[in-house]
């Protein structure tokens, strides 16, 4: 009987630890970080708004965890414990001359096209706009960006959905090298969209002292997932697009990356078009639509 009991025992004890959750903190204030993204083998997922993930999902033998701010860490699973602490990277301060005056330079959303105004991005998924300035901008800081996600159509909706449906995403920006993005230099906070309406979102980050340099920048919208626990899970989200490939100010090239796959695949998004729509026009939408304030 004694036998049978501790057998039991070490089964529940076994199962336990397999399914644990395991949350993600701070290592220096002590604070849970959300939407951690954790990547193993070709696939991964993102800590939930506590910065909690269950150790079952995990399907391989260890695991990579990567966030904005932080050092990155690999892990072997047999030694993953309850919690993991990720530590700040220390941010080295360059020396910033602050003019008086800056001239400020407005550059509006453009228009969206009629024909694909729009791109379905999947969780998990990345569309990111490879701006390259023009002379009159190079160098200037970024004071503001907005980015516009267009309602669901209502065939995309499911049934009987709430009012409201929150879609997270996060907006980041990348150096450039060799015409593609490379480092992350900026992520924003989680931010969360109803995805039953268009949304506009407006970005300041004068504080940031982000310049824009010759060789460009990349801006990318990040779809993490849905925030409501309901089986009727939304799959995608509509950021917005345009067919302008250039203006006055800069030109443009869009990607689509997937976030967690760590063979860090890219799409050409006017490549994807020409491959899955025949006789593609010329104002298809293939950039995101954006608009920027910057200070010169």
């Amino acid at each position: 009987m004694k036998n049978n009991f501790y057998f039991i025992f070490l089964i529940f004890i076994s199962y336990f630890n397999y399914a644990q959750n395991v949350i993600v903190f701070d290592s220096l204030n002590k604070y849970n970080i959300p939407y951690v993204a954790i990547q193993y083998e070709k696939n991964g997922l993102y800590t939930d708004e506590k910065g909690v993930f269950k150790l079952i999902e995990i399907t391989s033998d260890s695991l990579f965890i990567n966030h904005y701010g932080y050092n990155s860490l690999k892990l072997a699973k047999k030694n993953l414990k309850d919690t993991i602490y990720l530590k700040p990277i220390v941010q080295k301060l360059e020396e910033v001359l602050i003019k008086n005056k800056y001239k400020t330079i407005v550059i509006k959303q453009p228009k969206s096209t009629r024909f694909n105004g729009d791109f379905p991005i999947s969780k998990k998924t990345e569309i990111i706009s490879i701006v390259i300035p023009e002379k009159n901008i190079k160098n200037s800081i970024i004071k503001e960006i907005s980015f516009k996600i267009k309602k669901l159509n209502k065939s995309e909706i499911p049934e009987n959905i709430e009012d409201k449906w929150s879609a997270v995403l996060r907006i980041n920006i990348y150096n450039i090298e060799n015409g593609l993005p490379v480092e992350n230099i900026f992520s924003s906070e989680p931010k969360t969209i109803n995805v039953l309406n268009d949304n506009n979102i407006i970005l300041a980050i004068e504080k940031e002292y982000i310049k824009i340099p010759y060789e460009g920048l990349g801006f990318g919208i990040e779809f993490i997932g849905t925030a409501n626990n309901n089986v009727n899970e939304i799959s995608f989200i509509r950021p917005a697009l345009t067919s302008k490939e250039s203006n006055n100010d800069m030109t443009f090239k869009s990607i689509l990356r997937f976030t967690l796959d760590k063979s860090k695949t890219i799409i050409y998004i006017d490549k994807f078009n020409q491959e899955h729509i025949q006789n593609t026009p010329k104002n298809i939408g293939k950039n995101l639509k954006m608009g920027f304030v910057f200070l010169k």
